[in-house]
Order: structure tokens, then C-alpha cells, then sequence
């Protein structure tokens, strides 16, 4: 790693300032105070708040939520970003989704293509995670032309479906990179199709500073790491308590947790949702119809024909504007 000896710091917080920012609030840890909902330990052991050493201003890790902005993710790609591979070589899939939370079930279809791959069977339906790895075998005769999507479903049967992406046998193994490749397709989102409803709040954990050969987990996930130290997650969490561990092992180990709250917020949903949205149009008082689930706290629109229709009134009748209204041209 860039800029980095063998030696190892006996003192992990001195390599991983976490830093939470949570809706605004920005926690330093392990100086935490007790009200900021953060549990942190080392190796096991508790911390009790003492002060941490000074620690490097370049090693940090940082959870943020956003309960406004989701925006699920789904994608897959060859695990080297390559597309054609030799025949019988061992093709590695890679898939990723920002909402696991909300999938049952995951699949990567590789239909052959001849121009089309609609309406064909499967060659091949590879179980997979939705962020873990699937093995395929490229065939040494048959079709040499393939596409290969990611179709993951949820609990009800709705599915998401990533868009198709092309891959051949060939003799040349045709890199799509010479960069080492870290997490392929990561943090992009190429779903072609949308049926699963995915609602609630997006945590994100970053971190950067990690040591070669740590190991990075976050709610249980292995994270990948890059060259630079680096990584970046994102979940999508489904309304309701939730507890984000994150976790960095080396020769010490370091977590810490946090707990969250998702509320759910409704439009006509009862009084039992943790919060209610209303147009503010609609509640006070300036459409015609409003729905059922509206109530008008307020009657600004009458008050606004009331005061429009003085206004013309007064102009008509040479009331409005008076002097004291006028700006005089000075001598």
C-alpha cells in the first residue's frame, strides 16, 4: 500500500478514526459519549470513552443515513471485466445491489444470443447472492455467442432484471481493463426491469487509511478494499430498528455498532406511520379537490380571491395607488 511500512500499529484506533455522521451529528470514536447510541469495542473489550491518541487524519471511516435519496442498485459483470473467455475457462461472476434487505431470491441467466435472446430457454441459471460471486464454465462447442443478466426476486414473487451484457468464446481472453479490478460493477445500477417495491432509508459506510490485508465487514458483508485503502458501501433498510455493525480485522480487531431508526412515513396510510406527508397546496386550503386522505388546515385560497379581488377593486376605482404609494421625481 501506498506510503505504508510493514509495521503495524499496536493501537487500531490510531489507523481508524470512525467518525458517524448520522442525520447531521458527527461522533469521533472512541471518544464517544454514552447518549450518541455508538457501541465500540476492540478485540471484545468495551471501551469506556477515554480519549483516544492522536490519530492520523488520513484513516477514517464514515456511516451516513439518508432516509430522502434511495435509489436501489442492481447490476452483475464478469469478475475481471473481461467478455470472451477460451473455452472450457472458468467464467466469475460478480453481482452487487445496494437492497438485499428486500431480496429472496437471486439467479444469473446466460442465454445464448444470435442476434436475440428473448424468448430463448437459459443455457445456463446460476444461484447467486446478491452480492456474491457465481462460477460458469465456458462450453467447448454449442453457440459461441451468450448474454447474461441478473434476475433477483423478492418475497412476493416481483422481480428486478439487470440489463443483458455480451460475452463469447473466443481464443484471446479480450481484458476489458489492466487496472486490478476490485469490486466489478459496484455501485452501479443497470436494472432493466423494476417490480420490486424497495422503501425505507440508505445507510452508507466509507472508509479510507484501511491497512493491507484487513478485512472490512459491514452488517455481516465483506467489503472490498482497494489498493488505497478505500471502500464504500451502501444498504438500503426497510423501515423499522436496525443495528449497523462494522467491523475491521487484522492481527486486532475493531467494531463498532450503531443503532437505527427507519421510520415509515405514510400518505393516507392511517395515523399508525411514524410520520405523514400532505401537498402543501392541498392542506392549506388552494386546490379545488383534494383527496380523501387531506385535510384542509387552512383556507389561504379564499384569503388570496379575497385579497387579489380588493386589489382590482381598488385599481378600478382609482383608490389604489395613492401618494403614499408613489414615488415623487425629485426637483
Amino acid at each position: 500500500m501506498s506510503g505504508r511500512t510493514g509495521r503495524r500499529d499496536p493501537t487500531p484506533w490510531r489507523r481508524h478514526l470512525l467518525r458517524l455522521a448520522l442525520l447531521g451529528s458527527v461522533f469521533a470514536v472512541p471518544a464517544l459519549a454514552e447518549e450518541s447510541g455508538i457501541a465500540i469495542a476492540i478485540d471484545g473489550a468495551a471501551l469506556d470513552g477515554t480519549p483516544a491518541p492522536a490519530v492520523e487524519p488520513d484513516a477514517d471511516i464514515k456511516m451516513t443515513f439518508d432516509g430522502l435519496n434511495v435509489q436501489p442498485r442492481l447490476n452483475v459483470a464478469t469478475a475481471d471485466l473481461r467478455r470472451t473467455y477460451r473455452a472450457g475457462e472458468t467464467v466469475r461472476f460478480s453481482t452487487s445491489s445496494n437492497y438485499p434487505a428486500f431480496i429472496a431470491g437471486a439467479e444469473i441467466r446466460i442465454l445464448a444470443f444470435d442476434g436475440k435472446a428473448h424468448g430463448t430457454a437459459p443455457v445456463a441459471v446460476l444461484p447467486v447472492e446478491p452480492n456474491g460471486m457465481a462460477e460458469w464454465v465456458m462450453p467447448d462447442d454449442g453457440p459461441a455467442e451468450f448474454v447474461y443478466v441478473l434476475r433477483v426476486r423478492d418475497a412476493e414473487g416481483h422481480h428486478d432484471e439487470t440489463a443483458p451484457l455480451a460475452l463469447a468464446r473466443g481464443d484471446h481472453e479480450g481484458h476489458a481493463t489492466t487496472e486490478p479490478v476490485v469490486a466489478a460493477g459496484e455501485g452501479e445500477d443497470r436494472a432493466a426491469r423494476r417490480d420490486i417495491p424497495v422503501f425505507g432509508g440508505a445507510v452508507t459506510v466509507s472508509g479510507r487509511g484501511i491497512a493491507a490485508g484487513d478485512i472490512v465487514t459491514v452488517a455481516g458483508e465483506t467489503i472490498p478494499v482497494d489498493g488505497d485503502g478505500r471502500f464504500v458501501t451502501q444498504r438500503i433498510l426497510p423501515p423499522g430498528d436496525h443495528r449497523i455493525d462494522v467491523a475491521v480485522a487484522g492481527e486486532r480487531t475493531m467494531t463498532a455498532s450503531r443503532d437505527i431508526a427507519i421510520p415509515t412515513i405514510g400518505i393516507g396510510a392511517s395515523a399508525a406511520c411514524d410520520g405523514q406527508i400532505l401537498v402543501m397546496e392541498d392542506m392549506l386550503g388552494l386546490s379545488p379537490r383534494v383527496p380523501k386522505f387531506v385535510r384542509e388546515f387552512g383556507e389561504v385560497g379564499k384569503a388570496i380571491e379575497k385579497a387579489i379581488a380588493s386589489y382590482a377593486d381598488e385599481v378600478r376605482a382609482r383608490s389604489f395607488p395613492t401618494a403614499d404609494n408613489t414615488y415623487q421625481m425629485k426637483d
